[in-house]
């Protein structure tokens, strides 16, 4: 077992909430030391409704900023639509979509993790990406200049 790991799986079930508690607070600490260190959303908790900017917010799965017309594309038979530097949004990638993964300047999805078919690929392609954007493909314009921010996880619409 590693530092800061329990020892014995079932010890889980042993710990104390003064115990949590504690490494809560060391948890802030430390993220308060280094802003640019992104924790996914239910890491962080839910914040008031007013500290919320402008955009979306997903989990991101690889590193970069991209800035391009969106491009929402649901079913395969589309993909024939997605031009040049267009940012990919769709529900979920798979093996038939990576065709256009030459294109794009980015990509954003509903569905998936670190480890999904379009997170992999995209970090293979160099390409930024931002998952786990429930609902985002009925939420952003086909077209619509947006921005997408694989470190953070954020999604914004262009500020012309």
């Amino acid at each position: 077992m590693g530092k800061g790991q329990i020892a014995i799986r079932n010890s889980l079930f042993a710990i104390r909430y003064s115990q949590l508690a504690t490494r809560y607070s060391v948890f802030r600490e430390l993220e308060a030391l280094d802003p640019r260190v992104s924790y996914p959303p239910f890491l962080r908790g839910n914040r008031p409704l007013g500290e919320q900017a402008a955009g979306w917010e997903g989990v991101p799965v690889s590193p970069g900023i991209a800035q391009g017309p969106a491009r929402i594309v649901l079913d395969p038979d589309d993909l024939g639509r997605v031009q040049e530097g267009d940012v990919l949004v769709a529900r979920a990638v798979d093996p038939a979509w990576t065709v256009v993964f030459g294109k794009v300047a980015g990509l954003v999805m509903e569905v998936g993790g670190q480890l999904s078919h379009g997170a992999v690929v995209a970090r293979e392609y160099g390409i930024p990406a931002v998952s786990g954007v429930q609902g985002i493909t009925s939420m952003v314009r086909d077209g619509e200049v947006i921005v997408v921010d694989g470190y953070s996880g954020r999604i914004t619409p262009f500020a012309r």
